[in-house]
């Protein structure tokens, strides 16, 4: 999951505005609005990564997503809509973020090669979220003063590659929705060195020439042994961490006979400040909006922890005592007499297992016994023996 962490703690946070709010009969968005940080609060909190009071751009953000998602229109309608229907609700709601980031050291490395190509070589690592294609971009904007004319068929000639541990050997974690500005930070520093080594060759290659090539100038740079590889080691200073904002707004319609949940809308507002890449920024919102649908949804299934198909009845043993043992599992139901008692070291084992799974707390590496465990969907419960 995506911020590890940030999305439990945000959830507990308005669960508590829920709670508050019901418990003193309060509409929830009053008490909402109200706890959003005034600047002293924020700053109190957060220090200096509050950055300045203009910077703090929440409540203008929660304004203008109430009028361009019309969202109290929609709560009358939503209102309206379960005053008139028994088997179907819906709901709507509207939740703030604020996200610090920190931005974490990272190297850079751009080298020009002989036939006139950029290759690029960063820290960080390419896993979906569009580092290489924000890096890409960098490099081609910080060499694009020494282009002229052509400098727009300049994207073309980078190719970024993968990094090593040898190639660059301080490259840090990919981590905490940083790398890909931190790598573009390094990128950026690494051409302004090309560019004030390339700089004087270029005007005085135009004075006896005049306009030159991207090519010839790289020619001319590899004659006169200019160093055409530059590396560059960022590291962000006490002023670089900044936070982040956004907020949105979800409708929702459930069945309440099938518990089927239909979202009707979303509407979503973040303030990311000047995009390095505004496609990449707008896909990586929309991707994490449906991941953490997935998330949430996640959390609304049941699930039980039993033992692989095949599995020797020597594990299936080792497995028993594992969990009823050192694993503290409940397995009172299975011992003779218990309710889920039973010859079978199958029915025990699973029943075991799956005590020990529900007490660990749901995750799937609980369920992993050296191989021998598979998560089902279907509630394994028989006759008067129900799994946890």
């Amino acid at each position: 999951m995506r911020a590890p962490g940030q999305v439990q703690g945000s959830y507990i946070a308005e669960a508590i505005i829920e709670r508050v709010a019901s418990f003193l009969s309060l509409d929830v968005d009053v008490v909402r609005k109200r706890n959003l940080h005034t600047y002293e609060s924020l700053k109190f909190f957060y220090g200096s990564s509050s950055g300045e009071a203009p910077e703090y751009t929440l409540p203008a953000i929660v304004d203008e997503l109430f009028t361009s998602a019309s969202y109290f229109n929609r709560l009358e309608m939503v209102l309206h809509f379960n005053s008139c229907n028994k088997w179907k609700k819906r709901g709507i709601s509207w939740v703030p973020i604020v996200y610090e980031v920190e931005p974490m050291p990272t190297p850079g490395k751009v080298s020009i090669l002989n036939d006139g190509s950029i290759v690029v070589e960063v820290g960080g690592i390419e896993i979906g979220q569009g580092l290489w294609t924000k890096v890409k971009q960098m490099a081609a904007f910080g060499l694009e003063q020494l282009w002229d004319e052509e400098k727009k068929y300049l994207l073309d000639r980078v190719r970024i590659i993968q990094a090593d541990t040898l190639s660059l050997v301080q490259g840090g974690l990919t981590a905490g929705s940083t790398k890909s500005e931190a790598s573009c930070e390094a990128v950026r520093l690494a051409c302004s060195i090309l560019v004030s080594r390339l700089k004087p060759l270029k005007q005085s290659l135009e004075e006896q020439m005049g306009s030159i090539s991207w090519d010839t100038l790289i020619t001319q740079a590899n004659l006169q042994y200019v160093n055409l590889s530059a590396s560059t080691f960022w590291v962000a200073d006490d002023t670089s961490s900044y936070l982040n904002y956004g907020a949105a707004i979800s409708e929702v319609e459930i069945d309440v006979l099938t518990g089927a949940t239909t979202i009707l809308r979303a509407d979503l507002t973040y303030d990311c400040g000047q995009s390095l890449s505004p496609a990449v920024d707008l896909g990586q919102v929309e991707g994490s909006f449906v991941q953490g649908i997935g998330f949430f949804a996640a959390l609304a299934v049941r699930s039980w922890c039993l033992s692989m198909p095949g599995t020797t009845t020597e594990k299936l043993v080792a497995n028993i005592n594992y969990a009823c043992g050192s694993g503290l599992a409940d397995c009172r139901a299975i011992q003779e007499g218990g309710p889920c008692y039973s010859t079978n070291i199958i029915n025990v084992a699973n029943y075991a297992m799956n005590a020990y799974y529900y007490s660990a707390g749901h995750e799937d590496f609980n369920c992993y016994f050296d191989g021998s465990g598979r998560i089902v969907y279907d509630d394994p419960s028989y006759e008067g023996c129900v799994y946890p």
